[in-house]
Formats: C-alpha cells, sequence, structure tokens
C-alpha cells in the first residue's frame, strides 16, 4: 500500500513538472504582424498622404478706382482691369501701367496697357512719331470722341525713358475726351501683341467720372 501511494505521488509530480517545462505558445498571427512590422521603417508601416494638389490662385477682374487707385487724382476713369492683370502708377511720368501677373521680367516687361492724358482744346500728335494711320471713332460707355492712331517712333528719337520697351516700337494708341473745348483727353496705348479683343473690352469699359483739367 505504502509503495502504491509512492508510485502515485510521483506520477502527479511528473506531471507538474513537465507542465511548467512547456514552451511558450505560438504568437497569433496579429501578434505575428506586429513583430515582422519592426523590421521596417514608420513610413513603410503608416498609410502614406496623396501630395498636396496645386492650389490655383486666382485675381479676378476688377474697375480701376480712382477713389482707391494711386493715380485717380490725375486718371478720373473708370475702367475694367481684366483678370490676372494689375495696375500701377508711375509718378515721375504720371501716367499707368496695366500688366500681367505672369511673365517674365519686372511690370513694365509684363505691360500690356500704358495710358497717359494731356489737356488741351483740341486732338494732339507728337512730332517724334510717324503716324502710318487715323481714324475717328466712339469709344466707352458714353460714346467718347475718340481717334486711333498706328505710329511708330522715329528712328532718330532716343527711346523712351521709363516705358515699356514695345513703346518705342509700332503700336496703336487711342485718344478720346468727353466734350470739346479745353479738356483732358485719355491717350491708351497697346502692347502690339494685346489680343485686339481684350483691348476693344477696355476701352468700351471706360468711363470719364470728371472734365476737370486740374493736374
Amino acid at each position: 500500500m505504502r509503495k502504491k501511494l509512492i508510485e502515485i505521488i510521483s506520477s502527479i509530480s511528473a506531471l507538474l513538472i513537465s507542465g511548467c517545462a512547456t514552451s511558450s505558445p505560438t504568437p497569433t498571427t496579429t501578434e505575428t504582424t506586429l513583430i515582422e512590422t519592426t523590421k521596417y521603417e514608420t513610413r513603410d508601416i503608416l498609410p502614406q498622404n496623396s501630395p498636396p494638389k496645386a492650389v490655383d490662385i486666382e485675381k479676378p477682374p476688377r474697375n480701376f478706382n480712382p477713389a482707391k487707385d494711386l493715380g485717380g487724382d490725375i486718371f478720373n476713369l473708370q475702367f475694367n482691369i481684366p483678370a490676372e492683370w494689375e495696375i500701377e502708377y508711375i509718378p515721375t511720368l504720371k501716367a499707368l501701367n496695366l500688366y500681367t501677373l505672369t511673365g517674365a521680367g519686372n511690370t513694365l516687361n509684363r505691360s500690356q496697357i500704358f495710358i497717359r492724358f494731356f489737356d488741351a482744346k483740341d486732338f494732339l500728335t507728337l512730332p517724334t512719331v510717324t503716324i502710318h494711320e487715323q481714324k475717328d471713332l466712339l469709344i466707352g460707355t458714353q460714346n467718347y470722341q475718340a481717334q486711333r492712331y498706328d505710329i511708330e517712333k522715329k528712328s532718330r528719337i532716343p527711346n523712351f525713358t521709363g516705358q515699356p520697351d514695345w513703346r518705342n516700337q509700332r503700336h496703336i494708341v487711342t485718344d478720346f475726351r468727353a466734350q470739346t473745348g479745353l479738356t483732358r483727353y485719355y491717350v491708351v496705348a497697346a502692347n502690339p501683341s494685346l489680343d485686339s479683343d481684350i483691348y476693344e473690352s477696355i476701352l468700351k469699359s471706360m468711363t470719364i467720372l470728371s472734365h476737370e483739367t486740374k493736374k
């Protein structure tokens, strides 16, 4: 009997020792995945964001406002400025330069329209240019009397200082006024490469707000 009891106790002890020596359980699929991902860098594990899309910041069309824009005390006008264009006042010449926001060079290099003025009793032309063609027409919101010139700087005349290079080439200029007698004339010159439809559209939008000749 004593011998039998010893055999039973020995068997139980063997079973307990065998259970403690059992190897660790095999990792689950999830655990295996987590372990394997440690072999890669974080950027290989995390989802990649799509590259940011380019955002086009467009400059909408607007009006030249003499109450807000520089030069408005001289150019008492309202007119459309096309989208993706801007305007600057050149105090040394008392001129307005309309230019594109994109393109090479400075604002004069990107000039599309150049506006000047003179006060007189009648239309005038400069002796520094050759007039290839001239015609009468009506422009603007009030059908202002105008004259259009196809002009070219004379070769013996030095290049015009502080103006776009195209002003020294052959190009179109439109002068217009609001009334007869002593009044202010506005001179709108166009870059020869400018689309004629854009030029005509800007001229069509012209509104003279005052006839004063005070500079």
